[in-house]
């Protein structure tokens, strides 16, 4: 077990045995930020907070609510596609059930993770009414903040400005893998917690729309939403710009109020001018010249294989982690098929369906909003270079966003537990 993993872990189950689950709630939300982490070693597998923690929420709702387990009516058709979703991939392994048992234990365990993170989602839903959307909010917002701190230490240190510095190591980045990008020499790109700065861009991009969609100012709110459009550009990844460019086309169709929309417009053509005018070199490198590098070769290599997957198994798939591809779309098509494709396509238009209709934005609200923009960036982050359906981001939004309340839940549970009200309907059946 690692330094970090005895830590988190005493702070887990501290939280784990509190009456409160509001302190579990926001170590799970948390987890999900340490991409970099692992607690334990099982297999020859790093295993990260994220799903541990997961697990444990699920297991604490269930004691929580054992026996009185009522799922609530809103968001149902989200809920539902997570179900079909994680049917989509069962159906897969079920089709190459002969390749699959063949596979080793780490194997295996994506697959569990998966299945845990879609409990998970549906566990965050069935104690929404425990917590306030003003709950949510905060706790985004801190841990808004918490990584865009971090990323300003992560540039300094992996830029050369900071020497690696064994606290830091230990807390944020104790997996010393291939792909941890914080272990690179000379590295000038903003990547936080996460593996890279293509991760990263799943949460910060939906943390910016996320901010921008709250009407209600709060202190500091126009320069942290400059602080994180900063650390996207400092991400210097096309996923990320591109993610960010998609957010804003969604934000413009749908948010209500003009206002918001030519602030977010300004923002963009400012932004657009800073890019051409200081980093034309980077844009070149991330965007316009990037089918001719090394890596678009790569790339373009596992794309050729994903389909040659695809073709030989159209339906289903070669089977759920069979198959890599820099791209979400086509590794989904590859693993597990058009069913798969079909399953994924659901669970987005499911939340994206109210954002396009004005009488279902009132009903929902603007903190429902705000997380549906901000699944939709993740997705966005997937589509483009991201190609994990399992990837720590996208659940960690999708739980926030089953979590939060519609304005008709909240005012419902205003009634029901408000003392003013309950004695009134006291005086009204006795009278």
């Amino acid at each position: 077990m690692t330094i970090f993993g005895m830590i988190w872990l005493a702070i887990v189950i501290f939280a784990f045995c509190l009456k409160d689950i509001r302190p579990l709630i926001v170590m799970t939300i948390l987890g999900s930020v340490f991409q970099c982490n692992n607690v334990i070693t099982f297999a020859g597998t790093g295993i990260g907070p994220q799903i541990i923690t997961s697990a444990l929420f699920v297991i604490r709702v269930l004691i929580l609510r054992l026996g009185r387990w009522y799922p609530r009516r809103a968001m149902r058709t989200v809920r539902i596609g997570t179900i079909v979703v994680l049917l989509a991939v069962f159906l897969s392994l079920y089709a190459n059930e002969a390749s699959v048992a063949a596979q080793p234990l780490s194997y295996k365990l994506r697959i569990v993770q998966l299945c845990v993170y879609i409990a998970c989602a549906w566990a965050m839903s069935s104690v929404s009414s425990l917590v306030d959307n003003q709950f949510v909010f905060k706790m985004i917002l801190y841990i808004t903040v918490f990584l865009l701190a971090v990323g300003v230490l992560q540039l300094a240190i992996t830029s050369g400005l900071l020497p690696h510095l064994t606290l830091v190591n230990e807390l944020f980045y104790n997996d010393h893998g291939e792909v941890t990008y914080y272990y690179r020499t000379g590295y000038f790109r903003i990547l936080s917690t996460y593996q890279e700065p293509s991760y990263y861009a799943c949460f910060i991009v939906g943390a910016f729309y996320f901010l921008l969609c709250i009407q209600k100012s709060f202190r500091y709110k126009k320069l942290l939403i400059s602080v994180i459009l900063i650390e996207i550009l400092l991400t210097f990844s096309s996923t990320a710009y591109g993610a960010l460019a998609i957010g804003g086309v969604l934000f413009v169709i749908a948010a209500p109020g003009i206002k918001r929309k030519a602030y977010l417009i300004a923002i963009g053509l400012v932004t657009a001018l800073l890019m051409f005018s200081f980093f034309t070199e980077s844009l070149n490198e991330v965007i316009f010249n990037k089918s001719s590098s090394g890596s678009a070769a790569a790339r373009n290599g596992w794309n050729a294989a994903a389909l040659r997957m695809f073709e030989s198994s159209p339906f289903f798939g070669v089977g759920y982690k069979k198959s890599r591809a820099s791209s979400f779309y086509l590794t989904v098509l590859s693993e597990q098929g058009i069913i798969g494709m079909t399953a994924i396509v659901l669970l987005i238009t499911a939340v994206c369906l109210p954002l396009l209709m004005r009488r279902s934005i009132a009903k929902i609200g603007i903190i429902n909003f705000a997380l549906r923009i901000a699944v939709l960036c993740a997705f966005a982050c997937m589509f483009i270079a991201v190609p994990d359906l399992d990837i720590a981001p996208l659940w960690m939004w999708m739980n926030c966003l089953l979590l939060s309340s519609y304005p008709s839940e909240q005012a419902l549970r205003q009634r029901d537990y408000s003392p003013t009200l309950t004695a009134g309907a006291r005086n009204i059946g006795k009278y």
